[in-house]
C-alpha cells in the first residue's frame, strides 16, 4: 500500500475537532494512538513526562488510516518549550517515531511543572488524539522574591534592610513569617532585592517559614528546592556557614524515615560575587515525608533556621528561589534517589549556567 509524505508542523498551533466523545474513544483505542513501545503491544498512553535536565523523549504514533498526519506540539509559552525533532515511519506498516527534544527545566524556580500537548490529527477525518507531557513537578509554594525591592541587591552594601514586620502588605500576604531564635524577641527576617536574608550583624540569628497550604493535607511526599548562601567580608572574616532546615506542623525530613526526624542541618557555600554572589553550589534539595503517626497537615510549613545551637558570632545567611513541590509515587521524577537524598542539589547543578 503506498504510504503517502508525513507533514510535519511544529510550533504553536490550535487545532480544531469535532469529534464526539464515542469518536474520541474511537480514536485513542482503534484508530490513532501514542506508545511507549516501538512495537506498540503497550497500552495507548494518556500522558508522559520528560525528564528535568535538557535531552530527548521518543515516542511511537500508531494509526490505521493510509493518509498524511499533522503533528503538532502546543504549550502556553511565548517560545515553545520543547519541539518535534523527529517525525518519520519506523518501517512498521502504520507506526511511527516520535523525537521530542526539550531544554533544561531552567531558570527560574527549577522544579515546577510546565506542560504541553502532541496533537496528531488526520486531516479531512476529524480523527485526532492528544498527549499532554510534562515536565517537572506540581508546584505547591514558589518565589523567586523578584518583587522584593527593599534595601540593597549587593550583599556588602550598608544600606539599611527591611525586617519582615515592615514589609509591604502585598508582601506579607504572600505568607512568610519569621520567629525569634533561641532567647531573641525578633525573627531578624529581612527583605533585600530580589531575596531575603536571615540573622544580622549584631550576631543574632533570623528564620522564616514558608507559607501555609491547604493542599499539603493531601500529599505524602515533598521536595522543597533554594538557594542559600552564607555571609563573609570582602576580605577577612566569615560567618558561621551552617543553617538547620525544619518541618513543622506534620512530616518529617524523609532521610530519617526510621526516626521521623524533622531537622536536618547544612553548610552553604560563601557569598561569591556581586553579579552572582550565590554561586554555582548554593541549591540545596530537601525531601519532606509523613506516616500514618506524623502526617503532613494543612499547617505544614517548612522553616530554615541561620546558624546552628552551637552557632557563636554571625550567622547570616541569604536565601532565594524557595520552591515546595509535590512528588507523586511512579509519576513524577526519583528526585530522592536521583539526588542521592537531602542536601546540596546535584541534579540541576550540572547546567552550565553561565
Amino acid at each position: 500500500m503506498h504510504l503517502k509524505k508525513l507533514l510535519i508542523a511544529i510550533g504553536i498551533a490550535t487545532v480544531a475537532l469535532s469529534c464526539s466523545k464515542e469518536q474520541s474513544v474511537q480514536t485513542r483505542e482503534n484508530k490513532l494512538s501514542f506508545h511507549a513501545k516501538a512495537d506498540c503491544s503497550d497500552e495507548p498512553m494518556k500522558d508522559a513526562a520528560v525528564g528535568v535536565l535538557a535531552g530527548t523523549r521518543t515516542l511511537y504514533l500508531k494509526s490505521s488510516f493510509n493518509k498524511e498526519i499533522d503533528l503538532f506540539w502546543q504549550d502556553a509559552a511565548t517560545y515553545p518549550w520543547a519541539k518535534i525533532q523527529e517525525f518519520e515511519p519506523t518501517g512498521t506498516k502504520g507506526v511511527y517515531r516520535i523525537t521530542l527534544s526539550y531544554p533544561d527545566r531552567y531558570p527560574g524556580v527549577w522544579y515546577a511543572r510546565r506542560v504541553g500537548t502532541l496533537s496528531a490529527v488526520v486531516p479531512g477525518e476529524d480523527f485526532g488524539v492528544f498527549l499532554p507531557v510534562r515536565q517537572g513537578a506540581t508546584d505547591r509554594v514558589t518565589e523567586d522574591f523578584s518583587d522584593w525591592t527593599y534595601g540593597s541587591a549587593d550583599p556588602w552594601s550598608e544600606v539599611s534592610d527591611t525586617p519582615l514586620d515592615k514589609w509591604t502588605t502585598a508582601l506579607k500576604d504572600r505568607g512568610f513569617s519569621s520567629e525569634p531564635v533561641g532567647s531573641d524577641t525578633l525573627g531578624r527576617c529581612y527583605g533585600r532585592v530580589g531575596y531575603i536574608r536571615l540573622g544580622d550583624k549584631d550576631a543574632h540569628r533570623g528564620s522564616v517559614l514558608t507559607p501555609r497550604n491547604d493542599s499539603f493535607l493531601y500529599d505524602t511526599l515533598l521536595m522543597v528546592s533554594f538557594r542559600a548562601a552564607a555571609f563573609k567580608e570582602k576580605v577577612g572574616a566569615k560567618d558561621d556557614n551552617r543553617f538547620r532546615v525544619e518541618v513543622t506542623g506534620g512530616g518529617f525530613i524523609r532521610d530519617y524515615a526510621e526516626t521521623e526526624q524533622t531537622w536536618i542541618e547544612f553548610e552553604a557555600p560563601y557569598i561569591a560575587n556581586q553579579d552572582d554572589f550565590f554561586g554555582p553550589g548554593s541549591w540545596f534539595l530537601v525531601f519532606v515525608a509523613d506516616s500514618d503517626a506524623n502526617p503532613m497537615t494543612s499547617t505544614t510549613r517548612i522553616k530554615i533556621t541561620s546558624g546552628t545551637d552551637a552557632t557563636e558570632g554571625c550567622a547570616r545567611l541569604y536565601l532565594d528561589d524557595i520552591c515546595i513541590t509535590r512528588l507523586v509515587p511512579d509519576v513524577d521524577e526519583d528526585f530522592y534517589t536521583e539526588n542521592g537524598g537531602s542536601g546540596a542539589d546535584h541534579i540541576m547543578t550540572t547546567i552550565n549556567t553561565e
